[in-house]
């Protein structure tokens, strides 16, 4: 009889303070909580040092160099010719470029500072761009908006692109790097304003699926699960290795 009491009683507090069983999330939904959180702390810990290479290594997958690399197959012998870590370090000196200078464009658009005078979705200080410049193939590589002579265009098309041009690109690109860091200092590429644009484009970016329906795997199988998440502009390639979320690959995404 007491036992029967105690059930009454707990079904008429539960309805009096409306009491009511968690809501249960599915399994896309799980999923989706987790890579965004995964990619929040990994963005985090990016802005403590603005260097991939500074990283800690529980944040990549196995293979994550190895598919970096394997990216640039678009640059054919040219860039096979160089070490694997000459490789892999222009594949991220690319990114980290790219990366600076779309965050900045945003910061002179906050500003209300004119970005006509840079191309379509890249914006590098004037000492930057003067260092890039001087190699044909990150003019080409980067869309570097520059004014040329015609003669001086029509010989550059006939120019054939090779490792040594690459290797002075790379280090080029390290130094505007570097250069971009110092400038970021005192721009304030990184401040609140931004963070909150960024956000704001942020809010729709993450997608899954499979390998063999959409996406770079890099020799995984199709049936393996994959995601998207973009921290704008990196976009993340993320899989599951022993049950934890690893980045196998970063791209751009720059947008229509």
């Amino acid at each position: 009889m007491k036992l029967k009491i105690c059930i009454i009683l707990t079904i008429l507090l539960s309805a009096s303070f409306g009491y009511s069983q968690p809501k249960l999330i599915t399994r896309e939904e799980l999923d989706e909580r987790q890579v965004t959180k995964f990619v929040d702390k990994f963005t985090k810990s990016f802005f403590e040092t603005k260097d991939f290479e500074a990283m800690p290594s529980k944040f990549f997958a196995e293979k994550f160099k190895l598919n970096m690399v394997e990216s640039n197959d678009f640059l054919g012998e040219q860039l096979k010719e160089l070490s694997f870590d000459e490789q892999f370090e222009y594949t991220l000196l690319v990114r980290k470029l790219v990366y600076f200078s779309i965050r900045n464009t945003l910061n002179l658009e906050i500003r209300g500072l004119p970005t006509d005078k840079y191309s379509d979705y890249l914006s590098f200080p004037p000492d930057v761009l003067e260092m890039l410049k001087k190699n044909n193939f990150l003019v080409e590589v980067l869309d570097l908006k520059i004014e040329k002579e015609t003669d001086e265009e029509d010989e550059n098309e006939d120019e054939e692109i090779t490792s040594s041009d690459i290797v002075q690109a790379i280090e080029l690109m390290r130094n505007a790097v570097a250069l971009f860091k110092i400038y970021d200092k005192n721009q304030g590429t990184f401040s609140e304003e931004t963070v909150k644009m960024l956000s704001e484009l942020d809010e729709s970016s993450y997608e899954a699926g499979k390998c063999g329906n959409s996406g770079k795997c890099f020799g995984m199988s199709d049936k393996t699960r994959i995601y998207w998440k973009t921290s704008f502009p990196l976009c993340f390639h993320l899989v599951r290795e022993n049950g934890e979320l690893k980045v196998f690959y970063i791209d751009i995404n720059i947008g229509d």
